[in-house]
């Protein structure tokens, strides 16, 4: 992992995204790294296998556009859901389990654009298509759980029909 993707990682963060209204409280740097230990722990149980051991070259989870887009993973997860602890945090990530190549297979980013896991690199490029099949994933389960909430249950309909 990168010195620069964790530093992307935080600055985006600090800019836009959740710590941006944590930085300014009391103790503000230890709610903010604590933010990211609770999302990383949550990533390194999630994804296991693509981040125990792991390096760059072998998972795109652990390379820097795996970390810079994770970020704004992050950043969703804490506003969309709430996202504090990592059970929060693995509860929101599950659901792209099934949809990630961090370390074999292939990416299927939608629109015909699938690739090898490997070709995703840190350019600007592959990060921004990253960061949007993740964050279009991850809101789109969201809106699914907050919709299932909201949703009359099954008994109540059919009393009603």
């Amino acid at each position: 992992m990168s010195d620069i993707a964790v530093q992307k990682f935080f600055l985006n963060s600090l800019s836009d995204g959740a710590m941006r209204l944590l930085i300014s409280k009391e103790n503000g740097v230890d709610l903010c790294l604590g933010l990211a230990q609770e999302f990383f722990t949550a990533v390194a149980y999630v994804f296991r296998d693509a981040w125990d051991g792991h390096t760059p070259k072998t998972s795109r989870l652990v390379h820097g556009a795996g970390i810079v887009s994770m970020g704004y993973v992050m950043d969703l997860l804490h506003r969309s859901d709430g996202a504090r602890t990592h059970d929060d945090f693995a509860a929101g990530l599950s659901c792209l389990v099934d949809k990630v190549a961090w370390t074999s297979g292939e990416w299927d980013f939608g629109g015909g654009d699938r690739r090898h896991w490997k070709a995703i690199q840190n350019t600007g490029g592959d990060t921004a298509t990253l960061t949007a099949f993740l964050t279009r994933v991850v809101g789109n389960a969201s809106k699914a759980r907050k919709a299932a909430v909201g949703a009359e249950p099954p008994l109540l309909k059919l009393a009603r029909a």
